[in-house]
C-alpha cells in the first residue's frame, strides 16, 4: 500500500508541474495520421505525405533515433524526430546531432 500511494504522489506531482504526456505533443503537432500501426505491429506516432516521425521527450533521444528509422524503412518515407525538449535538454540534444550526424533524420523540437 505504502508504494501505491508513492506512485499516486509521483503521479500528482507530475500532472501538478504542468507535464503532458507524448500523445498530447503528438496531437498537437502533428499534420498527418497519428498511431499508425505498420506491417511489423510497431505504431509509427505520425505519419505525414512523405515524413515518418517518432515523437518522444529529450531524454529518449537515443530510442528515437531508431524508431525513425525502423519507421521510415517500413514506409518508404523520410525518417524524422520531434523531440519535446525544456530547460534541460541542451545535452540530450548534442547527443542527438552527434548520433544521428549523416542518418538523414529530420529534427523538430517542440518545448514542453
Amino acid at each position: 500500500m505504502k508504494y501505491a500511494l508513492m506512485l499516486v504522489l509521483v503521479c500528482i506531482s507530475t500532472l501538478a508541474q504542468g507535464k503532458e504526456y507524448e500523445a498530447y505533443y503528438q496531437d498537437l503537432w502533428c499534420n498527418g495520421e497519428v498511431e499508425v500501426t505498420l506491417s511489423d505491429n510497431s505504431r509509427a506516432d505520425c505519419l505525414t505525405e512523405d515524413e515518418a516521425i517518432e515523437v518522444d521527450f529529450a531524454h529518449k533521444w537515443a530510442e528515437s533515433i531508431g524508431q525513425a528509422l525502423l519507421y521510415a524503412k517500413l514506409t518508404s518515407k523520410t525518417p524524422a524526430v520531434l523531440l519535446i525538449v525544456n530547460e534541460d535538454s541542451a545535452d540530450h540534444l548534442a547527443r542527438f546531432h552527434n548520433a544521428s550526424d549523416g542518418l538523414g533524420i529530420r529534427l523538430y523540437i517542440i518545448h514542453e
